[in-house]
């Protein structure tokens, strides 16, 4: 038997609130936050994105592919950088329990390095804020790129 799920996002002018829902209409998880002042659509996108439960944080985060591994965006690189950065990406989810996830913006994978060691000392919280706004950085840049 499949779940159905159901997810509603509230924009207002003093906050944006989200709410997941189950079978019959169970209140599965909720958040709010207040409506930014500045910074345009794309703020209240990274807002919106930023009040939904933690699952749909954890999802999102989860379909980003993991940082040296070839993607069409990630490509080649110096063995040693690779290794390096494959195993601190499995350190990295062993400790939070989801993928490492930068806004790499044409930086060589060697740069990434040090923002991985970094943010390796920090909270689940902070890196579970800090993945998410990196990916609507990730989304902005190909959006203006696009546009």
């Amino acid at each position: 038997m499949t779940t159905a799920f159901r997810g509603g996002v509230d924009v207002g002018g003093t906050k944006i609130q989200a709410v997941v829902t189950g079978r019959g209409g169970k209140v599965l998880g909720e958040a709010r936050r207040g409506t930014p002042r500045a910074g345009g659509p794309e703020q209240v996108a990274e807002d919106i994105a930023l009040a939904l439960p933690e699952t749909d944080r954890l999802a999102a985060l989860a379909a980003h592919p993991r940082i040296g591994e070839r993607s069409p965006e990630q490509h080649g690189g110096d063995r040693e950088v690779l290794a390096k950065l494959a195993r601190l990406n499995e350190e990295y989810e062993r400790r939070f329990g989801f993928a490492f996830v930068v806004f790499v913006n044409g930086r060589p994978r060697e740069e990434l390095l040090p923002v991985l060691q970094t943010r390796l000392g920090r909270t689940r919280e902070q890196e579970l804020d800090t993945g998410l706004r990196e990916l609507c950085a990730i989304a902005r840049d190909r959006w203006t790129r696009t546009t």
